[in-house]
């Protein structure tokens, strides 16, 4: 898996490990290093006693990791191959040449920020015709890899799962320590700051909610290469204190007591955590009807489906569950009952163990 953050691909990948049977299967992570010796998804894969092994790069494109991992694969006795985006999955497909091995490639979602990643895109579409088989996250995606010619055999949806063990949040005061009111309301953006995302839909709709509900703020989680262009535009509309932007927060958990709503207003998504994790935690979700989002929210029942791209419909959906204290209520109890009930991760790490002991059979 090639990422230095804990983002929601790797908080399954620990999750899957966590559930599944240690006395039948173990892993190895590996990853590469350019420049530092040490960043956050290495270090909690260590944390959590997890085997690490770290391939050396010396510059972009270096194709040693490829032998080094042949090596690994060699003196670990591996028995399987698990990737996870473009650049994992160009190294699994020579080393299933060079091996024979089984291998599974996990296909989370695509950002699309700009023209060299949209060709990654491509290429990884062309790549993901090769493994024994694809796990995606919704079904959505799993019919957009079928229309890219990839055998409808090979792909099998596995959502996403919220594990509660990993929900403990201490009492910690977010709000006083954002100098927020504890009787105004708050609203939540969570994620990449990058177009496919939306936030700057969101901010369109934020001059229509802050008009009507009066004392509002919004806090704006994440980073990526849209972030100073957010925050000129959102100084622009004149929302200086009014939308804090945050930046990368390893510990998310403890701000979701501190909103009272989360909004995902994208144009492309798999099945995001930040979903999952917001119905787990008793909090209404305004989200747009994209990817996987509605596989799990039933709109005006477990949460509120918009357009993607519509800032009208984005405010007015946030305005109407804030406004009704009883909608607000009843999204929060259905949408923990959905994550109760279909995303805890027994049902998902049975199912992805099924798989790796089919294709070890075969």
């Amino acid at each position: 898996m090639s990422t230095k953050k804990v983002s929601g691909p790797a908080k399954q990948l620990f999750q899957l490990i966590k559930h599944a049977n240690s006395s039948e299967f173990q892993w190895i992570i590996s990853d590469t290093d350019e420049k530092c010796n040490s960043w956050e998804f290495k270090d909690e894969a260590i944390k959590r006693g997890i085997s690490f092994i770290t391939l050396r790069e010396s510059m972009r494109y270096d194709p040693s990791p490829i032998w080094q991992t042949y090596k690994i694969i060699k003196e670990n006795n591996i028995h399987m191959i698990q990737s996870h985006g473009y650049k994992t999955n160009v190294i699994a497909l020579i080393l299933k040449m060079l091996t024979g091995l089984p291998w599974i490639s996990f296909v989370h979602g695509w950002t699309a920020e700009d023209a060299k990643i949209k060709l990654y895109n491509k290429i990884d579409g062309y790549l993901l015709r090769f493994p024994d088989m694809v796990i995606t996250v919704s079904d959505s995606y799993r019919n957009r890899l079928i229309e890219m010619g990839i055998q409808p055999e090979k792909v099998v949806t596995i959502h996403n799962a919220i594990d509660p063990e990993e929900h403990i949040t201490l009492n910690e005061d977010i709000r006083g320590q954002l100098d927020l009111s504890k009787d105004k309301f708050v609203i939540g953006v969570i994620g990449r700051l990058s177009p496919e995302k939306g936030q700057r839909i969101f901010l369109d709709a934020f001059k229509e909610i802050k008009t009507s509900i009066p004392g509002v703020k919004a806090l704006i989680i994440g980073d990526g290469p849209d972030i100073k262009s957010l925050k000129n535009y959102s100084q622009s509309l004149g929302f200086d204190g009014t939308v804090k932007f945050l930046g990368h927060c390893a510990d998310i958990l403890p701000f979701y007591r501190a909103i009272d709503l989360l909004v995902i207003p994208s144009f492309s998504e798999g099945l995001p955590n930040v979903l999952l994790e917001a119905m787990y935690c008793g909090k209404p979700v305004v989200a747009t009807s994209v990817g996987g989002i509605p596989e799990v929210v039933v709109n005006n029942h477990s949460g509120v489906l918009v357009r993607q791209g519509d800032s009208k419909a984005l405010a007015s959906g946030v305005i109407a569950t804030l406004s009704d204290k009883g909608k607000k209520a009843y999204l929060a109890k259905n949408g923990k009952e959905v994550i109760m009930k279909r995303f805890l991760p027994g049902s998902r790490v049975e199912k992805i163990l099924s798989i790796y002991k089919t294709l070890l059979r075969q």
